[in-house]
């Protein structure tokens, strides 16, 4: 009897974890905030790094691409030495990803110099190095996060798992989110209540928040047609909104330019709609090239 009442306590505390995050908690307790402060500024350097090496690439400087990946990789390795504890790193997801991590290091380690002599299999071995980036990038992310933070995430899974038990309409909009819709991210936010993710809550009075000298907003999901996009400017914080921006459609490597828009301020803020007749793509990028105040804030992005 106790071995199968231990066997379905280890089945449920998968779940259990899930929506409590009590272990995970317990570890951000751990962390002292500065402790906390410096992991995060490897994690934006991570992404930073992260999209110079994307950039790089498409321009076939493959060396440099290699060199800022291996050095994306080294900060990685340490976040993950000093988050092993968080149960958010230590699923078969966050192994496999930091398998991958290490299988393309060892590949990348002596790759030349010169863009010419870097192989095609030193190339993909790099996507690798960069997608598995990606995977460990949420987890760490959610490692970092605070207890109110934690708390505010907690109420977010209890009350999409009840949707979904309670409305089979619901369950069908959850997975199609889940496997079609788009996740954001951002080139850094001001804190955790104006996180990324705030554009794609549906709710104009919650929005994301800049931080730093370069700003932008990237979406990616499954590649598909679009037709449009509609961006709401900031307007909670009386200082930062949205000046001036272009938005970028990404197939693969490939991109297409949209001309600059520009933002008047006002209050209730306004939106800017994108009709691009139809392109297909798989990431959106939104670049502010100015902003008013100390910084930019969009609220939501919808994409149609």
């Amino acid at each position: 009897m106790s071995t199968r009442a231990s066997w379905w306590r280890r089945r449920l505390a998968v779940p259990a974890e899930y929506l409590m995050l009590r272990r995970t908690m317990t570890q951000a307790d751990r962390l002292s905030p500065e402790q906390r402060a410096m992991l995060r500024r490897k994690a934006a350097e991570v992404a930073q790094k992260h999209d110079a090496a994307e950039v790089l690439l498409t321009r076939d400087l493959r060396a440099e691409a290699v060199h800022l990946g291996l050095e994306m990789a080294k900060l990685i390795e340490e976040c993950f030495s000093a988050l092993s504890e968080s149960p958010t790193l230590q699923g078969v997801g966050a192994s496999r990803a930091r398998d991958d991590l290490r299988w393309a290091v060892d590949r990348l380690a002596k790759a030349p110099a010169l863009d010419r002599q870097v192989s095609w299999a030193q190339v993909r071995a790099l996507r690798t190095l960069l997608a598995a980036e990606l995977a460990l990038r949420h987890r760490i992310r959610e490692a970092l996060l605070g207890r109110p933070a934690l708390g505010r995430l907690r109420v977010q899974r209890f009350l999409t798992v009840l949707a979904v038990m309670l409305s089979p309409l619901a369950m069908l909009v959850f997975v199609r989110r889940s496997f079609y819709g788009p996740t954001a991210r951002a080139s850094g936010a001001l804190d955790d209540e104006y996180a990324v993710d705030r554009v794609l809550d549906g709710d104009p009075d919650t929005e994301w928040v800049a931080a730093g000298s370069e700003e932008w907003l990237e979406l990616r999901f499954h590649k598909q047609t679009i037709h449009g996009l509609r961006i709401l400017n900031g307007d909670i914080l009386p200082d930062r909104a949205v000046k001036e921006m272009h938005v970028d459609f990404y197939d693969g490597n490939e991109s297409h330019a949209t001309h600059p828009r520009a933002f008047d301020r006002q209050h209730p803020a306004q939106w800017q709609t994108y009709d691009v007749g139809g392109i297909v793509c798989d990431r959106i990028r939104i670049v502010i090239t100015q902003h008013y105040g100390a910084g930019a804030a969009i609220a939501e992005v919808e994409v149609y």
